[in-house]
């Protein structure tokens, strides 16, 4: 008798009224055989059966005993983060657009060089970056070639990776976030980054969370801010020092001026056709003004 089948069929999501506490149920059915999994919130239910069907759209067996595709299978039998990680690229990257590829692989490849063991032969930070955006966090059957200098690096993340089990440590998950939360060069990231970084680390511990590889989200637990950081940009309607004195230092006429201590603040002119309120400084020398575009003002 096969131990696997393509025979899958799902079925609504219920939530299960005999408990004392609440919680969902998920069933399905693989060669008929009836399959069902109980989750605390209606989200992870709901997750789950989702990963159930786009693994069936990817045309994966399921497994008649457990009731589970082969990606799920991979994954639960993963002992280290790596492994685990890697089964997670397996099962998201069929759907996944490729600008969400690219984000997955990029927080992922800053954070697995943290969740390491100490051993000899550590490469260097860019060649294992390099190894893992390039080839070890891309599916087997789309996976190049990789050099002999990556293979060697992937090789000691296999051995040097830690156990899938100690992500239940508050004190391991912390060494991920910390490590998102800074850049190739040892700067701080920018706050837009480390949420993104951050959300891709949240949804690889929820999937554990559903396989039940981890009682729970261990994120959840660590209270953890992002060291904070001076954005060192212009604000969005002020001009930077460079451009401050090419724009406000010029008339309509294109003509230089001398500043506020002769000719008093700068004056904003309205500009015809614009919505209420809008206005503009001069531009800068030898441009057109909209004004002269437009034609005098009907005023």
């Amino acid at each position: 008798m096969s131990t696997s089948s393509y025979d899958v069929r799902f079925f609504e999501t219920y939530r299960n009224k005999s408990s004392k506490t609440p919680s969902y149920v998920v069933r399905w059915q693989v060669d008929k055989k009836r399959s069902s999994k109980t989750f605390r919130t209606k989200a992870l239910a709901e997750s789950f059966l989702s990963d159930l069907r786009q693994a069936a759209k990817r045309g994966e067996p399921f497994d008649v005993e457990s009731g589970l595709p082969a990606s799920m299978i991979k994954a639960k039998s993963a002992r280290t983060v790596f492994d685990f990680v890697r089964a997670y690229i397996d099962m998201k990257w069929p759907h996944a657009a490729a600008k969400t590829r690219d984000s997955i692989s990029d927080a992922l490849s800053t954070m697995l060089p943290a969740l390491t063991k100490d051993r000899p032969g550590h490469p260097d930070a860019e060649t294992l970056r390099t190894a893992l955006r390039k080839c070890a966090l891309i599916p087997a059957n789309k996976r190049p070639e990789p050099s002999p200098e990556m293979a060697r690096a992937v090789r000691w993340l296999e051995g040097a990776s830690l156990d899938l089990t100690d992500l239940n440590e508050t004190k391991t998950v912390r060494l991920a976030l910390d490590a998102l939360a800074l850049r190739l060069d040892g700067q701080a990231a920018s706050a837009n980054t480390i949420r993104r970084k951050r959300a891709v680390l949240h949804a690889v511990l929820e999937y554990a969370v559903e396989l039940e590889e981890l009682p729970s989200n261990p994120l959840h637990k660590v209270k953890w801010k992002p060291p904070k950081t001076t954005d060192r940009r212009p604000s969005r309607g002020r001009e930077s020092a460079a451009g401050q004195g090419a724009v406000d230092r010029c008339d309509l006429r294109g003509q230089a001026w001398p500043g506020p201590a002769a000719h008093g603040p700068v004056r904003l002119h309205v500009l015809r056709g614009a919505p209420a309120g809008r206005s503009y400084r001069p531009p800068p020398a030898g441009l057109p003004s909209p004004r002269d575009r437009l034609g005098p003002a009907p005023y």
